[in-house]
This record gives structure tokens, sequence and C-alpha cells, in this order.
């Protein structure tokens, strides 16, 4: 009990010195000062500061977010898209993913793990989606999947992650139509 206590302690550390720090100047030093624990502690559970992030990332219940199916693509799109929102306006999150993509696009096994546990995820949801919208024949069978997702995913992440704008209601409303307008022509 008392060893989970120090490490979930850890865990909290490590991803506030994460989103502080980022994934390359993330030191274990700097975990174990935030956790007020000796390297040892570190050290006993992870030989390094990757074994100790995909350990997070796997025992973390990440959030993928759930295929809606509200009978129109358009509903759809705004579901996904405003639970999208409510994710990424949590400040660790907002902090977090844009180092985790980055690290994802380098040839390591956190790159691996976060293309398994946050790409794949995701992109079995977004192929979800079409798959509903050509099944009610809202868009043509042979949909570009990829182009969809990115079409999904790219506009609000590069809004909110990127360009650091918040979401408004009139914003989303227009995003939402430009989506669903550009993933009918997939």
């Amino acid at each position: 009990m008392l060893r989970q206590k120090l490490t979930n302690s850890i865990w909290r550390a490590a991803i506030i010195e994460l989103a502080r720090e980022g994934y390359a100047r993330l030191t274990m030093e700097g975990v174990t000062r935030r956790a007020g624990v000796g390297k040892a502690a570190l050290y006993r559970r992870w030989p390094g500061k990757e074994d100790m992030i995909i350990e997070i990332l796997l025992q973390s219940k990440l959030v993928i977010i759930a295929a809606p199916n509200t009978g129109s693509l358009e509903s759809d799109v705004n579901q996904y898209l405003r639970e999208a929102v409510r994710i990424l306006n949590r400040p660790l999150f907002k902090k977090i993913l844009p180092d985790l993509y980055s690290e994802m696009t380098r040839d390591t096994r956190l790159g691996k793990i976060i293309q398994e546990q946050v790409q794949e995820p995701k992109s079995k949801v977004i192929n979800q989606i079409i798959n509903q919208a050509v099944s009610r024949e809202e868009m043509v069978a042979g949909a570009d999947y990829l182009l969809a997702y990115d079409l999904l995913a790219g506009p609000l992440y590069w809004h909110m992650l990127v360009n650091q704008e918040p979401m408004d209601d009139e914003f989303m409303g227009k995003l939402v139509k430009i989506i669903t307008t550009a993933l009918k022509s997939c």
C-alpha cells in the first residue's frame, strides 16, 4: 500500500514535470525533486525516463473519445469535436499532447507506444464514424480514411494546441460545417 502510494506520487510528479519541461528536457532528477524522493526510488522502478513515461502511459486511463452515432454525420462530427475540445481544455493534456505527438515521430520505443496507445485507437474511432456515414449513405463507399482522420483531428488540434486559441461556439459551428462538407467529398 505504501509502495503504491509512493509510486502514485512519483507518477504525478513525472506528469507535472513532463507538462512543464517536455519529454526532451524531462530528467529523473527533476521528477525526484518534485516528488520529494531519492533517486533510488525512481531507479528501483524504472531504468530511465523512457521506461517511466511508457509505464505511466500504459497504466493511465488514456482518454480515447468514443465514436458517436447520433444518426447524422454532422451531428457525429459535432459531438466528436466537442468531446475533443473538453479533453484538450484540460491544462495538463494541453501541455503534454503536443510533446507526445512530437515523440511519436521518432523511432523510439516511446514513439511506438504512443502510436499504439493513442493514434491507433483514435484512428479506429474515426474509421467507425466514417463507416457509419457510409452506411447511412452520407458518404460514398471507398472514402479516404486517412484524409478523413486528418480532417477531423487536424484543424482542431492546430487551432487549440499549436495556435493556443480557445474554441468558442461560433468557431466550432463553422468548423463542424466545413469538416462535414469536406468529409462528404472524401
